[in-house]
């Protein structure tokens, strides 16, 4: 030192000095409080150092000139430790070499360990003020990160870290330099095995390799992970990382599996629709998260799935499909569903479809299911709507058919509308109507489906040689009845056999047996059938019937109380069955017949049936009506022909002729067909209205009358 201008010099070492609580106390209480709140815990924190330190300092100038002096230190720590409540875990073994003087301080050779991480670091810091520019690297192998580092993390930082939940081990080399105030981050991490779990998809993805880099103000990544068993890309970019930022992620995967977990992860409107088509199997998919300021919400998701070998049963429709292929996409909600085909035996059905979202509303769902060569067996059957199903079971089909299903349904309310379109594929299609035991094979037309309502049009087939034709409808009402009705109902070319007569309704078998028709006949008009169920029943009791037909024949014979053969013609029938009792009435129309060896031509007229018998001419009157005779032509006369047969077999004529029929009429037999006594069991009761008294001889052209009148008890 030098008295003359005060000017000194001093010097000194300190070697392997301990680091304690009251070495630490030394420092002056005021000038701790005077620092600045981060400088502040950056002293609290090395207050809590403990080891071994090492220092050389020097100080040299003027006191004239305090500000001039210089102050340097140099030093070093080694087994050091370091615990304190800021941090996630204490550090151990820690060395560093520091240099401080009056323009700022540096730190080289930073080391620490903690369990298997490794930490390196060096750090430069320009001036002591808060606005020094500072320069900090720190690097950390094998890392273990997890929830014990989000209260290290500024709360922007800590934000997003809550939307991942890393955990794992990483390698991370993070520079923060500030330069004229401003912050330029560099952080680089290196996965070595994390696992992710974003909060919007909480589907973990373990294993994760790869890395993340944020340079200045541009954050990228380049990650794979391990999904299921299945690797999983996740590729991103964004400039600005906060509210401000503009970017895109995307996430990719390829032969991923449709599992319970999977599912679990999905939001829970796409949950739901997944759940509902009861899916498994193994799909590549693509997502997309692009943020933006520009956009409505501030940001837009896309996913693109690419169905490759999946199992669906939609619950909605749950006919099962397997080796599903397909497309489905979502963009911001809406879904779509395209070109999805999938198999079940020899059939295979297409389906497209889409989600609509709705303000308010979780929106409509559409789904429209095409298939070709569908085998109607019993898992169709069980896909099909409870109606449907009814009228399944009531069929019995057999065969394959091509149809179209369009399912609606409203997520919010829970409603659901189911429209079906079957066409019978080739003519493979048969059915046996429980209501209408004839088996029609070769089955075509058109089948529709909707609110409950079955409609059948232009449908055809054969039984044998009989060609069917048929349209109508079928309803349901909510206590479990039915009412099947027939437009049109056409048969061609039939013969009155067993089988046909069984399969008719009970009113209407018994109205053409009591006719007894023969040869080949044609059947065309309108039939309704209907459940019945009376006081306190609870199943459905005998079905009830109402018809309004034409009968034509060819070559055919009637025996209606008189036989006629080589019939050209037929006759008009309508009538009603409550199940149990029925009645018809008719207009005969028949263009020729033969009777008695004799040609008839021109029979028209009325008859009536019911369980008593057949009626025809004035005795058919009902209630109301004039009387008419049924009417024919024979030779140049002409016949007015009154009377009935009754159940037993017993029967009442009365024939009118007018005409020059003398030579004919001698040719004329009106005994029974068969005795009396072997039919006739109780005399019959005629109706009020057909009582024979009613009639009235007809007088004839050639000035003689003539009335035949015959009965059999």
């Amino acid at each position: 030192m030098r008295p003359t201008d005060l000017a000194f010099e001093v010097t000194g070492t300190a070697t392997a000095v301990a680091l304690t609580e009251q070495l630490w106390s030394l420092l002056p209480v005021a000038w701790v409080e005077r620092l600045p709140a981060d400088a502040a815990l950056a002293v609290d924190i090395a207050q809590a150092v403990r080891g071994q330190v090492s220092v050389a300092f020097r100080a040299a100038g003027s006191l004239q000139d305090p500000p001039q002096i210089e102050v340097s230190a140099d030093g070093g720590v080694r087994a050091g430790r370091l615990e304190h409540a800021s941090l996630p875990f204490p550090l151990a073994d820690i060395t560093a070499r520091f240099h401080l003087d009056r323009q700022g301080a540096s730190c080289e050779a930073f080391s620490a360990r903690a369990g298997a991480t490794s930490f390196r670091g060096s750090g430069e810091l320009k001036g002591w003020d808060s606005s020094a520019d500072f320069d900090v690297l720190l690097e950390a192998d094998r890392l273990h990160v997890g929830r014990h580092w989000e209260p290290l993390l500024p709360e922007a930082a800590a934000v997003h870290y809550r939307k991942l939940l890393p955990e794992g081990e990483v390698d991370v080399r993070a520079q923060v330099v500030r330069r004229d105030a401003e912050i330029h981050p560099n952080l680089s991490v290196r996965c070595r095995n994390l696992s992710l779990r974003h909060y919007r998809f909480p589907y973990r993805l373990d294993r994760t390799v790869g890395t993340v880099v944020l340079a200045e103000d541009r954050l990228t990544m380049h990650l794979t992970g391990q999904a299921g068993g299945h690797a999983v890309h996740i590729n991103g970019s964004f400039t600005s990382p906060g509210p401000d930022a503009r970017g895109l992620v995307e996430v990719r995967g390829d032969g991923m599996r449709l599992d319970d977990a999977l599912i679990a992860a999905m939001p829970r409107r796409s949950a739901d629709i997944v759940r509902s088509l009861h899916a498994s199997g193994t799909f590549d998919f693509a997502f997309r998260h692009q943020l933006s300021p520009d956009l409505p919400e501030g940001h837009s998701n896309q996913l693109g799935i690419r169905l490759t070998d999946c199992h669906l049963a939609y619950a909605l429709f749950p006919y099962p499909l397997s080796q599903v292929t397909g497309q489905v996409h979502m963009q911001d909600g809406h879904w779509t569903i395209r070109n999805c085909v999938g198999r079940n035996d020899t059939g295979t059905v297409t389906c497209s479809g889409e989600l609509v979202p709705r303000p308010g509303d979780d929106g409509e769902l559409t789904l429209t299911f095409t298939g070709s060569q569908v085998v109607l067996e019993n898992e169709l059957r069980d896909a099909l709507p409870r109606g449907m199903r009814r009228i399944w079971d009531d069929l019995t089909p057999r065969g394959a058919i091509d149809l179209t299903a369009e399912v609606r349904h409203q997520v919010r309310a829970r409603t659901t509308s189911v429209e079906l379109q079957a066409d019978p594929h080739g003519e493979t299609v048969s059915i046996e109507p429980a209501w209408f035991p004839y088996r029609i094979e070769k089955l075509g037309g058109h089948i529709h489906w909707h609110d409950g309502v079955l409609t059948f049009r232009d449908v055809r087939g054969a039984h044998n040689r009989t060609a069917v034709a048929a349209a109508g409808t079928c309803r349901f009402t909510p206590d479990g009845g039915w009412h099947v009705s027939f437009e049109r109902l056409a048969a061609e070319r039939f013969r009155v056999d067993h089988d046909l007569l069984q399969a008719l309704p009970a009113g209407l078998h018994d109205a053409i047996a009591a006719v007894r028709p023969q040869g080949l006949l044609s059947l065309d008009g309108s039939l309704d059938v209907y459940s019945t169920r009376g006081a306190g029943q609870a199943a459905n009791g005998p079905a009830a019937a109402a018809w309004d037909m034409r009968l034509d024949m060819e070559q055919g014979g009637l025996d209606a109380g008189f036989q006629v053969s080589n019939v050209h013609g037929g006759m008009r029938l309508a009538g009603r069955s409550d199940g149990t009792l029925w009645e018809a009435s008719g207009e005969l129309l028949i263009d020729s017949a033969m009777w008695r060896g004799l040609q008839v031509r021109q029979i028209q007229g009325p008859l009536v049936m019911d369980p008593q018998g057949v009626r025809f001419g004035s005795f058919a009157a009902q209630a109301g009506q004039p009387a008419r005779r049924l009417t024919a032509r024979l030779a140049d006369g002409s016949l007015a022909i009154d009377g009935g047969v009754a159940s037993d077999g017993g029967f009442r004529v009365m024939v009118g002729l007018e005409g020059p029929a003398s030579n004919v009429w001698s040719r004329i037999s009106l005994e029974p067909r068969q005795p009396i006594a072997a039919r006739s069991r109780a005399p019959w009761s005629w109706p009020a209205s057909a009582q024979p008294a009613t009639l009235s001889p007809v007088a004839v052209t050639c000035g003689c009358r003539m009335l035949i009148s015959t009965s059999c008890p």
